[in-house]
């Protein structure tokens, strides 16, 4: 729960234990953080009924995920609720990398994700 939890706050400046919680799926956007089965996901875009996430400890493994994929359907099954953060995460060709262009071979590094609040907050992700 902790690595969805604190990508939340890192880019919208808010605790997201304090977000409104929803489960209606058909409302769901990048940024929001989806609680089910007993795992936590940071959704980073949505597309149809498929979405878009990044995870940490998927199956007790202790290691960060991106650009994962599962569905609306998958979800609903086991949802808990989703909380709903304050707006959509951005992904504008202004930035040098977006959440969705995220995959394995990312050389080591620091990268920004900046999102599309007004707050100008960034996420930092180190050696990722």
């Amino acid at each position: 729960m902790g690595f969805a939890y604190k990508l939340g706050y890192d880019a919208f400046g808010s605790d997201p234990r304090k977000w409104s919680k929803t489960t209606d799926l058909s409302k769901l956007k990048a940024g929001d953080i989806i609680r089910y089965g007993g795992h936590s996901i940071f959704v980073t875009a949505v597309n149809g009924s498929t979405i878009t996430f990044g995870d940490c400890n998927f199956a007790g493994t202790c290691k960060i995920r991106w650009n994962k994929t599962t569905t609306k359907s998958d979800v609903s099954a086991k949802l808990k609720h989703i909380l709903s953060a304050p707006s959509t995460l951005s992904n504008t060709s202004s930035q040098k990398y977006i959440a969705t262009d995220f995959n394995a071979t990312i050389k080591n590094g620091t990268y920004t994700l900046k999102c599309a609040n007004t707050s100008g907050k960034m996420l930092n992700v180190y050696d990722g």
